[in-house]
């Protein structure tokens, strides 16, 4: 059985996007969606999103919903990186790109080729899954180094 998200906000609002399999991914829910963009709608149109550990891409595709110059969400597992392309591909947003890698492998030289600005949103899985042991400490040696 396939799942569904929508886009909650912008020109894409009511959009459908599929959720990759929930064992290898954990989907933003709609409150923190909904939330994160009532702060940063203001703020967001001449930066680049850049989403780690992507998932569905639904937030990157927020962000081009309310009006983000460009975004890109990176996401590690094969067969979501798959969806992550379907559901970007289906807004039809040149702007709006996919990459299939390791957030922590591909961010820091995707980070340093942006010309402009750069508004981050990194929400790995929880540390509970298996084989995301100690990401929180990763995540915050991740964001110490960058420049």
């Amino acid at each position: 059985m396939k799942l569904y998200t929508k886009i909650s906000s912008g020109k894409f609002k009511g959009k459908r996007l599929e959720l990759p399999s929930l064992s290898t991914t954990r989907s933003t829910k709609s409150i923190v969606k909904e939330s994160f963009f009532n702060v940063i709608r203001d703020e967001i149109y001449s930066l680049t999103f850049i989403e780690g550990f992507g998932g569905s891409g639904v937030m990157a595709s927020e962000a081009i919903s309310n009006g983000a110059r460009e975004a890109i969400a990176i996401e590690k597992d094969r067969a979501a990186f798959k969806i992550t392309q379907s559901n970007l591909a289906s807004l039809g947003c040149s702007n709006l790109k996919a990459i299939n890698g390791d957030t922590f492998s591909v961010l820091p030289d995707l980070i340093n080729s942006q010309s402009g600005k750069v508004l981050l949103y990194l929400d790995p899985p929880f540390d509970i899954r298996a084989g995301f042991d100690g990401i929180y400490e990763k995540l915050v040696n991740l964001i110490s180094q960058l420049k």
